[in-house]
C-alpha cells in the first residue's frame, strides 16, 4: 500500500475513533491536556499563543486561549484561504482587556476563524508558543494532518528555532505516521492518558 493509501486509512480510522470518545472522558482529557500546557515553561516565557479554533474531532482548546487572554498573551488563529491551500494567522482577540473575540466567522467546515479584515498577518515571534492539532502524531513528532498542506506549508514561514506543540488524544498516538518529504514535525506531542490505545 503506498503512503497516500495509508494516509488516508488513518485518518478515516483515527477521526472515527476521536468522534467515539465518551463525552465525559474526552473533556477530562483535553482538561489534562490544557494542564500540560499550562505548566510548561514555554507557556509561562510565552506573549503569544498561535493555537486553532477546534474542529469536532481535535482537543478543544478553548478553556486555554481564555487562560492566555487573561495573562495577557496576544492570541492569534489561523484563518484559511477560500480557493487556495493558504493559512495566515490573525489576532483572535482586540487589544483591549476583556473585550469579546473580533468578528469570528464560522468556515465552511465547521471551525471559527477571524475575519483577518481588522489586522495584519501575524507571524511568530521569539516569545510565541505554537500550538497545533493533528489526526495522528507519534513520538518523534511526525504529524499527519487533514491532507489539505495548510500548516506544513504555513510552517515553511516560521522561525525553525520556534517550539512547535502538537496536541492530540492519546489514542491519536500512533507507533509511527507515515510522511513525506514535505511534512514539518513538530518539537514535541502533548497528549492525555485517559484515550491512550491499551
Amino acid at each position: 500500500m503506498n503512503n497516500r493509501m495509508n494516509k488516508k486509512n488513518l485518518r478515516s480510522s483515527l477521526s472515527r475513533t476521536v468522534r467515539e470518545l465518551d463525552p465525559l472522558v474526552r473533556s477530562a482529557a483535553q482538561e489534562q491536556i490544557i494542564g500540560q500546557i499550562l505548566e510548561l515553561s514555554a507557556w509561562g516565557q510565552s506573549d503569544s499563543v498561535f493555537a486553532y479554533s477546534a474542529m469536532d474531532d481535535e482537543v478543544d482548546l478553548s478553556e486555554l486561549l481564555l487562560a492566555a487572554r487573561k495573562e495577557g498573551k496576544e492570541v492569534f488563529l489561523p484563518r484559511v484561504g477560500e480557493g487556495k491551500k493558504e493559512m495566515a494567522f490573525f489576532r483572535a482577540f482586540p487589544e483591549r482587556e476583556n473585550s469579546p473575540c473580533l468578528s469570528l466567522e464560522r468556515h465552511r467546515l465547521g471551525f471559527l476563524q477571524p475575519s483577518g479584515k481588522d489586522d495584519s498577518e501575524a507571524i511568530p515571534g521569539n516569545a510565541s508558543i505554537v500550538i497545533i492539532p493533528g489526526r495522528a502524531f507519534d513520538l518523534q513528532g511526525r504529524r499527519l494532518g487533514r491532507g489539505g498542506g495548510y500548516y506544513d506549508r504555513w510552517l515553511t514561514r516560521v522561525d525553525p528555532g520556534i517550539a512547535l506543540l502538537g496536541v492530540a488524544f492519546g489514542c491519536q498516538v500512533v507507533p509511527e505516521v507515515p510522511c513525506d518529504p514535505w511534512d514539518v514535525a513538530v518539537t514535541r506531542v502533548l497528549r492525555d492518558s485517559l484515550t491512550a490505545f491499551s
